[in-house]
């Protein structure tokens, strides 16, 4: 094992750190001096802490400090009820964007049915006969081709 910082001990002295990580600091601590010294200034430094502290809260009016509880906030029901009605315009939007895709390419094979039954033809022949004749001709003026 290698040597620890300062903060990697205070987090030995303070039990945050792993077991496994402790036992092998303390086998550590045995055979190195640094390490030994850094360790007893670090606990040093808490009684020092600790005495100061007790002195100072000695008298009758003494300072009861809470445990800190990090609760989460619920949400309130203004804000679930914007965020469900976002939600909910969202999907009525897509929802009407869907449906209105799909009528679009239904109303082209509707067309198509209605030229079928209307007009008894098929609508690609409606269509080649409304285009118009090409004809193309020669230097002389005779007749090349005739699309028809």
């Amino acid at each position: 094992m290698n040597c620890l910082n300062r903060c990697e001990v205070q987090a030995i002295i303070d039990n945050e750190a792993i077991n496994a990580e402790k036992e092998e600091f303390f086998q550590h601590r045995q055979h190195c001096v640094d390490c030994q010294k850094l360790y007893d200034e670090a606990k040093a430094e808490i009684e020092t802490i600790k005495g100061l502290l007790s002195f100072a809260l000695a008298d009758e009016n003494q300072i009861v400090i809470p445990e800190f509880r990090h609760t989460k906030k619920p949400y309130s029901r203004k804000k679930l009820l914007f965020y469900c009605s976002i939600a909910a315009s969202i999907l009525v939007l897509l929802g009407v964007y869907i449906l209105n895709k799909s009528n679009s390419e239904e109303k082209s094979k509707t067309d198509i049915l209605i030229d079928q039954y209307m007009y008894q033809s098929d609508p690609n022949k409606n269509w080649i006969g409304k285009q118009p004749i090409i004809t193309v001709t020669d230097q002389n003026g005779d007749l090349v081709y005739i699309n028809n």
